[in-house]
């Protein structure tokens, strides 16, 4: 199954296309439903459940957002075509892209783009689609379609502009302002043929012509930009040949020249950027420099700004991943068995504490050596007064509580009710005795059956009174008192996510074709509301007020504070994607316009002028 990548620019930032909002009233006006198989889009009355219009597509529609602030709902058709064994999705028809006037619920227009449309952006303004269509690679020269990347005039109903393009792409990014279009290829070692080194192509959103071409080293995965958009960041992971490791590196380019700032060292197998917004600083997690012996086995965190690293603090190793407290005064660094705790904007080592009440044992330069064979951390989280926080752990029942004031471990919390664990591993043992059983007469090979390890995730309510973690083992969720780590409820139910609704008064565990909510200031389950097909999605208004549960065959509208039932829309067919009614707000401004960024110069061209 292909998967469409659509995302929009709202002001602070990039997020997935499909998000939920209220016009401003005292309760969501209007939603609109994509009907994937009945092909049209329909606008309920949220409160009431009734349709006030709808607009049919034909097609294969898939996605839908919002566009030209709110004038516009615009739904993506990637196009009809099949999967092949050798070459990937053979497409069999055109990418489409629709606008649809959502006042009068009446199609504005429908705009054909190019073959196996992969990924868009909706540009700052909301007023252009930058969208990628990777065609088809044949052996068969009659039946290669090729790449290329449109720009669409969602206003104006036209293409504006396109580029061919001669290599793979596996990434765009979009710059801040909206005027250039930066195309990841990566490296490629054909099996006969010379190696191809990984590029970064510049185009223009006006006009769609090639700005520069940058040839990248290594082999580096796709660029992320910052917060800032003044850089792109080109991190390769290294590889490990047969003898040694060789260690990664981080490229820096520069956004308004499109050249390679700096080549940063990052040690080997980073596991990834993470990026602190509110800063513009981003931090790296590696293992040390595998050349070096007294880094060999150590964790470290590295700290860019800009082009350049201002910092490496050394962590606990196979370092996972960060959090930052909510007041902003620490940074936690994750690994197997040991939690790190850096001061904040010093970046200055503060403490660190082994993790699942391992003996530490406390090694040269104050720093600890966690146990040989921890579990691995799966999640971390913080409650809002950053007094405590919570760790979960990979294939495990487990919930431990810390103390991040002492620091020290406060307790651990068996999550999931023991009589359904139990059960089931009576169920696998039965299980495995009869399969062997009838192995002895030749009626089976002799299976053995075991019990799926916990799958956990959890959710802290606003206030931080309480932790929920939700434990697909024993399909129930279990509340803790974050305060004296003492288990208040054990509520079965099942379902596989937990989402906060409202002011976090009700806690939703979406399930297959269910719905169960938890009201959280009871700690009891509310009645459990049975969906029609398949459970998409919970998308709640910006009021916080209502959500919509948006099932195959239904859509149902709830109250967020108390998770009774408002409304009921069916009659869909494949009911999909799904929106509240655009806020009626002050658009914001371009990056380019309230902020000078490198961005607003002119790119040096690869050709001159012709005279």
């Amino acid at each position: 199954m292909r998967r469409l990548r659509v995302m929009v620019a709202l002001g602070f930032g990039w997020t997935t296309a499909v998000w939920a909002a209220d016009p401003g009233t005292d309760s969501p006006d209007r939603s609109f439903v994509l009907d994937t198989e009945a092909k049209a889009v329909i606008a309920l009355d949220a409160i009431t459940g009734k349709t006030s219009g709808s607009v049919q597509l034909g097609g294969q529609p898939d996605t839908m957002f919002w566009a030209a602030h709110g004038e516009r709902l615009v739904v993506i058709d990637p196009g009809p075509g099949e999967m092949t064994a050798r070459s990937g999705f053979r497409p069999r028809g055109r990418s489409s892209i629709a606008v649809i006037d959502p006042t009068e619920m009446k199609l504005a227009g429908r705009t054909e783009i190019g073959w196996n449309l992969e990924e868009a952006f909706l540009d700052p303004g909301g007023d252009r689609l930058v969208a990628f269509c990777s065609g088809y690679r044949s052996q068969k020269p009659g039946e290669a379609l090729p790449r290329e990347i449109y720009v669409v005039d969602i206003v104006q109903g036209r293409v504006a502009a396109r580029a061919n393009m001669p290599r793979p792409v596996a990434s765009l990014v979009l710059s801040k302002d909206g005027r250039t279009i930066m195309a990841f290829s990566p490296a490629e070692e054909p099996q006969e043929g010379s190696f191809t080194p990984a590029e970064l192509r510049f185009l223009s959103v006006e006009t769609g012509e090639l700005l520069l071409e940058l040839p990248l080293n290594g082999d580096p995965g796709p660029p992320a930009l910052s917060h800032n958009g003044h850089w792109l960041y080109i991190l390769d992971p290294g590889r490990r040949d047969k003898k040694d490791k060789i260690d990664g590196n981080l490229q820096v380019v520069s956004t308004s020249d499109g050249t390679i700032q700096s080549l940063i060292d990052v040690g080997s197998e980073p596991s990834g950027l993470f990026f602190d917004d509110s800063s513009d600083r981003v931090f790296l997690l590696s293992n040390g420099a595998a050349g070096k012996d007294e880094q060999r086995g150590q964790g470290e965190l590295r700290v860019i700004e800009g082009a350049l690293p201002a910092a490496t603090i050394r962590v606990g190793p196979s370092p996972s991943f960060v959090r930052i407290s909510p007041d902003r005064s620490r940074l936690y660094v994750l690994a197997p068995g040991l939690l790190t705790a850096i001061k904040m904007p010093a970046l200055e080592l503060e403490w660190q504490m082994a993790l699942e009440s391992a003996e530490a044992i406390v090694a040269k330069g104050g720093l600890i050596t966690p146990p040989k064979h921890p579990y691995p951390v799966d999640e971390f989280a913080i409650a809002p007064d950053g007094r405590c926080g919570f760790v979960l752990y990979e294939e495990s029942n487990k919930l431990q509580v810390v103390d991040l004031e002492k620091p020290a471990p406060v307790a651990t919390v068996e999550t999931g009710r023991a009589a359904v664990r139990f059960a089931k591993y009576l169920g696998a043992v039965a299980a495995t005795a009869a399969s062997a059983a009838a192995s002895a007469y030749g009626w089976s090979p002799g299976d053995v059956y075991t019990v799926a390890p916990a799958d956990t995730s959890m959710a802290i309510r606003p206030d931080g009174k309480y932790v929920y973690v939700l434990n697909t083992q024993t399909e129930d969720v279990t509340v803790v008192d974050s305060a004296t780590a003492r288990v208040v409820a054990k509520i079965g139910g099942g379902g596989d996510r937990l989402q906060l609704l409202g002011g976090g008064d009700v806690l939703a565990i979406p399930g297959y074709s269910s719905l169960h909510l938890i009201d959280t200031r009871a700690q009891k389950a509310l009645p459990e509301i049975p969906i029609d097909g398949v459970l998409w999605s919970l998308l709640p208004s910006e009021d916080g007020r209502h959500v919509l549960a948006v099932g195959e065959k239904e859509v149902i509208c709830l109250d967020s504070s108390t998770g009774r039932i408002v409304a009921k829309a069916r009659g869909f067919r494949q009911a999909g994607p799904a929106l509240f009614d655009y806020p009626r707000r002050p658009a914001p401004e371009l990056v380019a316009q309230t902020q000078p960024s490198p961005q607003s110069q002119p790119f040096p061209r690869t050709q001159p002028d012709e005279q």
